[in-house]
């Protein structure tokens, strides 16, 4: 006797027994299971499945998402622990003592450069042809040039080769970047 027979369905139309199928294999393998309530009727199977369908999808896209963001904090999370290890082997190493700051200037820089995603746009650009390289560049640094006197008069071409070298720099309220007669 057949599952179809003992549960009455065998005088169903081929149609409704196909999806009757599309239902119960979806339901198992969408583990939501069959409970004490299931669809009973072609129009309940039909939302029935569209709705497991849906779960199965929007689970798996915000499962995908967040591992991707784990991923990419360990990623960073790596780098900055490699290059830490690296100054740590320097210091330890060399037996030498930071005179000053150095260190703590040095490492701010290290966490600088790991946690800024600067680099990843500027491989982008530099990848793009000439024309599109100057809208992109434009667009990207047009609010951190505005105020700086050297790009007011710069030609659009400088501007566009210079802005994606530039770096941040952090320094602390009596940090000196440059004085006057030092080489730049």
């Amino acid at each position: 006797m057949s599952w179809l027979i003992a549960n009455g369905w065998d005088k169903d139309d081929a149609l409704s027994n196909y999806l009757r199928s599309i239902y119960f294999i979806i339901t198992t393998m969408s583990t939501v299971g069959y409970g004490d309530i299931s669809a009973t009727n072609f129009s309940e199977r039909i939302f029935c499945i569209i709705l497991m369908f849906l779960g199965v999808v929007g689970f798996s896209f915000a499962t995908g998402t967040l591992s991707t963001i784990i991923s990419t904090y360990d990623c960073d999370d790596a780098h900055l622990r490699s290059k830490m290890t690296v100054l740590d082997k320097i210091y330890s190493d060399y037996e030498i003592s930071f005179p000053g700051e150095l260190y703590s200037k040095v490492k701010n820089e290290v966490h600088l450069q790991v946690r800024s995603h600067d680099q990843e746009a500027i491989d982008f650009i530099a990848d793009l042809p000439p024309s599109l390289k100057a809208e992109m560049t434009s667009l990207i640094y047009s609010e951190k040039i505005v105020n700086i006197k050297l790009f007011s008069s710069a030609s659009k071409a400088m501007v566009h080769w210079i802005c994606p070298l530039l770096r941040p720099l952090k320094l602390g309220p009596n940090q000196v970047l440059f004085t006057e007669g030092d080489e730049c």
